[in-house]
């Protein structure tokens, strides 16, 4: 039986485009959504919100983009920027007239919509522009998995919701996203995995080259110009389609192929992928690594200093700053030409404090050191006793010593040589501490545990493992969730 538009969609939540910030926020959270479509007084969709859409309106503009003055606003800033948030109208943030589907439209229609102007929710309308429905792509998931013939073997957890899904059933180091653009930093980064993962052998079964193509406020807008009306019908141009797919065959192809032949040359046994998206980079980059049940995410790292990354922005930042499952790993600019069969890592290492994240770290860390044996230099566990928390009396039962005899047992348990593991006990601040150690010891990879809290609390707090990946720019650093 052939499957209809109107068969799959679902309700579409409607606000009045007279409406305000507070209005809709009261509407997303009573009907526990993350979209809404606004409609004018006679019933026509005029146009969509989305949760972002709403988030962007409490950070001042002054601060968008700068993340250093972000790390300084209070709560009571905050919650002031909220209030003020309060009576903006709809109609200023919203999106208008997003593009739309009809119940006669075809499956494939509603796909390539949601591809092409990157919207997560496709409305359904009538014959007089008014909402029937949205199509979202967790439907468009469930009819691809009809076609597909694997309904009945999805069992009812694993049909969940992205949100719920059983991220700890995805092993570390086993399926590796790789975000290239061509620029050395990429380069680096390719060369760099494509050494690690032959090293890790049968363990990783997939790698995926991804190319995203930013830009996707431009595409709308050149699409929209290539329109011609004749006659009152508006009939479109295929001239940005052509340019794009140009684009894609004349320098995105080959820099892909260049990417996987780098890899093969290594002796990379798993299977690689390639995949071209649109839309702004660390949002596609984390919506294919949630969908794919990626394990790790490999960054190259611009060229600059620490603090000019953060004040222009990075998409590793980005990406760090969102409570993902994945490990990502960003690059160093230090990093020497790898060669095949050489180890990229010799000198590990690993930060601890007793805290499940810090001990996830170090298992992922003893994976990494146990595929290179004997080209593996030294592993230094670094267990630093934070001054400011050792005088309020806030350290856990657990000592120094025990802390440090379970990481070395990790290490041991997974085969790497006793006299490879040196271990040190500084006092200080923890970041200066393992900046300050990678630096003497000349450290490869550093690899530390994501703290346990949400991306709002990590922004508003400070976090040792972003300061270490803005200020260790020299090293690899790998920050385990």
């Amino acid at each position: 039986m052939e499957t209809k538009i109107q068969d799959i969609m679902k309700k579409a939540v409607l606000i009045g485009h007279d409406a305000v910030f507070v209005d809709a926020l009261r509407e997303m959270i009573t009907n526990n959504t993350n979209s809404l479509i606004v409609v004018n007084r006679t019933g026509r969709l005029v146009g969509e919100i989305q949760t972002f859409d709403l988030i962007r309106q409490v950070v001042p503009g002054y601060i968008t983009s700068d993340e250093i003055a972000a790390h300084f606003v209070t709560e009571e800033i905050f919650k002031e920027a909220c209030e003020a948030a309060r009576d903006i109208p709809i109609e200023k943030f919203m999106k208008k007239d997003p593009r739309t589907i009809t119940p006669k439209s075809s499956l494939m229609e509603a796909v390539v919509i949601a591809m092409a102007h990157g919207q997560s929710r496709v409305p359904v309308v009538d014959e007089q522009h008014r909402p029937l429905g949205v199509i979202s792509r967790t439907e468009l998931k469930q009819v691809i998995a009809k076609y597909i013939d694997i309904e009945k073997d999805l069992t009812k957890e694993s049909r969940l919701e992205p949100g719920i899904r059983k991220n700890a059933t995805v092993e570390p180091l086993t399926t590796f996203l790789l975000p290239v653009d061509g620029s050395e930093r990429s380069k680096r980064a390719v060369g760099f995995i494509g050494c690690l993962v032959a090293a890790l052998g049968d363990r990783v079964q997939t790698i995926t080259l991804i190319r995203v193509l930013a830009g996707g406020y431009l595409k709308r807008h050149l699409a929209d110009m290539a329109k011609v009306r004749v006659k009152g019908e508006i009939i479109e141009s295929d001239i940005f389609k052509t340019s794009r797919e140009e684009h894609i065959l004349k320098n995105i192809k080959p820099m892909l192929e260049e990417a996987e032949a780098e890899l093969k040359k290594f002796g990379v046994k798993a299977s690689i992928n390639q995949k071209i998206a649109d839309g702004v980079p660390s949002e596609q980059i984390l919506q294919v690594a949630e969908d794919g049940d990626y394990s790790t995410i490999v960054m190259g790292r611009r060229g600059i200093s620490a603090v000019r990354e953060v004040l222009l922005g990075s998409v590793t930042a980005s990406l760090l700053h969102k409570p993902i499952h994945q490990s990502v790993y960003v690059i160093g600019t230090k990093v020497d030409t790898p060669k095949v069969n050489a180890c990229p890592i010799p000198r590990i290492l690993v930060p601890l404090d007793g805290s499940p994240h810090s001990v996830s770290a170090a298992r992922e860390a003893a994976i990494l050191a146990k595929c290179y044996g004997n080209a593996l230099a030294e592993v230094t566990l670094l267990h630093v006793i934070d001054l400011a928390r050792y005088a309020k009396r806030e350290y856990a039962d657990q000592s120094q010593e025990e802390i440090i005899n379970e990481t070395q047992r990790i290490f041991t348990d997974s085969g790497v040589a006793e006299s490879k593991i040196f271990s040190v006990v500084e006092y200080g601040s923890p970041g200066e501490v393992i900046l300050n150690t990678a630096r003497e010891k000349q450290t490869n990879l550093v690899i530390i545990g994501r703290r346990g809290r949400s991306a709002f609390h990590e922004l508003f707090m400070g976090s040792v493992s972003r300061e270490v990946v803005q200020r260790c720019t020299d090293a690899t650093v790998g920050v385990v969730s």
